[in-house]
């Protein structure tokens, strides 16, 4: 569950701490987003996971699904994170990026991420 647990907290991380996929402000522009206000919000909790699904006033959004699997040859159930986030920028350019993430790292596509031919992996 370690293992599960330290990608929940990396996925958690990205996402919080400048994960948005949104490129950079330059230091020439106002470093203050305009006030986006959140116009739908869903969060289902389970006990074997969560839903959750925001849209925001400027049309981006996020979905996640997470679900506790049990795998062969493990004691206990590992967290398989699986979403999608969307957002437009200045110009009304759409960006999607997909992502899924388990105890085996994390794999991600879309129109801003280079494509990888490994996900890449978490060494506890």
């Amino acid at each position: 569950m370690e293992a599960s647990l330290a990608v929940a907290l990396v996925v958690l991380s990205v996402f919080l701490h400048g994960g948005s996929g949104r490129p950079p402000i330059p230091n020439d522009e106002p470093s203050n987003p305009p006030n986006n206000q959140i116009v739908f919000y869903k969060n289902h909790q389970r006990s074997n996971g969560y839903q959750f699904e925001y849209v925001a006033e400027d049309g981006s959004r996020r979905q996640e699904i997470a679900t506790l699997e049990d795998r062969e040859n493990e004691t206990e159930p590992v967290l398989h994170v699986k979403g999608t986030y969307e957002y437009s920028d200045g110009d009304g350019r759409k960006y999607v990026v997909n992502y899924e993430a388990d105890d085996k790292g994390m794999k991600h596509e879309g129109d801003i991420v280079p494509p990888r031919e490994k996900a890449w992996s978490i060494t506890p």
